[in-house]
């Protein structure tokens, strides 16, 4: 049965994904630092401060040595796109990916990590973020609470959220639960 929505009654538009491309080729997000697609709706993302700058470019640069040591095939990258259709780009801080390099957004089956860097976002983070990469299958995700100096770990996805999660200070080894041979330093990183 089709239901006919009167017109004179307000809702929210999702944009899709490819709506949002549209609109960031023609320059409606000019004015902002970067923006995200989440649910269908455009979120402007704020400026960072040098701490939250500095903790993701180390934990980039420490995922990385840790692959090369481990003679993995992944590689830790910051600010990626992630498609996860039909309405979400999100661009989280820090992912771990096996990706072909090609003028494309990351999916889904190039994710093996995705890290939030949380200063000033940690509900967001921990709440609708959390709930988006459970529900898309995102295999490990990780919250870093610059406030408290925990990284909060969640894996095992499924569409009612992340089935196992742990918190681990940030002062000494986090291994990475998805890929046990796999590990970095959390001494100094904050």
């Amino acid at each position: 049965m089709n239901m006919t929505i009167p017109v004179n009654v307000p809702r929210p538009v999702k944009l899709r994904i490819e709506d949002f491309e549209v609109l960031d080729r023609a320059g409606a997000f000019a004015d902002f630092k970067k923006v995200e697609l989440i649910e269908g709706m455009i979120v402007g993302m704020s400026a960072e401060f040098r701490l939250h700058t500095f903790v993701k470019s180390q934990l980039m640069y420490r995922l990385q040595a840790a692959l090369e040591a481990a003679g993995s095939r992944f590689c830790a990258v910051v600010e990626p796109t992630l498609a996860l259709p039909p309405y979400n780009l999100p661009e989280p801080d820090v992912a771990v990916v096996n990706a072909p390099m090609e003028r494309d957004y990351f999916r889904i089956e190039h994710v093996a990590l995705v890290i939030e860097v949380s200063d000033s976002t940690l509900a967001n983070d921990l709440g609708a973020k959390l709930a988006l990469y459970a529900r898309h299958g995102i295999p490990e995700y990780w919250v870093i609470d610059l406030a408290e100096k925990i990284v909060h770990q969640f894996w095992i996805a499924s569409v009612e959220g992340f089935c196992e999660r742990r918190s681990i200070p940030l002062d000494g080894a986090l291994p990475v639960a998805t890929m046990p041979d796999l590990e970095i330093d959390g001494t100094r990183l904050v």
